[in-house]
């Protein structure tokens, strides 16, 4: 069974894949943007058949890794609107593995990723 057919049992209404085609970020990035978000819903939605957790890793810092990589590649293009997003899919983690990821954890990350890029744009500037 693959991680979209058990969205889909488990009645996600908001996968990755309509998410990535809501925003549709530039078209140079989306092949990244998009392997970064299938990967967070993998790890939150179906992570005992995930491909991507790393042994001796906590499956939740593996969540909020990939989470943080997604919301930064979505702050890159100025889409903060991701935030929520991933939020949103955070509930739909199966019972006996739950994530708990908030709206406003999801921001803080969103307004730190925000903060960090101005800093490096300030440093390349100078």
């Amino acid at each position: 069974m693959t991680a979209y057919s058990a969205r889909q049992m488990a009645g996600n209404g908001k996968g990755a894949l309509e998410i990535c085609q809501r925003h549709q970020p530039a078209k140079g990035k989306r092949q990244t943007f998009k392997r970064a978000l299938q990967r967070f819903a993998d790890l939150v939605i179906a992570p005992e058949q995930t491909r991507h957790s790393r042994p001796g890793q906590n499956l939740a810092a593996q969540r909020v890794a990939a989470a943080q990589e997604v919301i930064r590649s979505a702050v890159m293009r100025g889409r903060l609107g991701y935030a929520n997003d991933l939020a949103e899919m955070a509930k739909s983690a199966p019972r006996e593995l739950p994530f708990r990821f908030t709206h406003l954890d999801a921001w803080r990350i969103a307004v730190d990723q925000l903060h960090s890029l101005r800093a490096e744009r300030r440093e390349r500037a100078v």
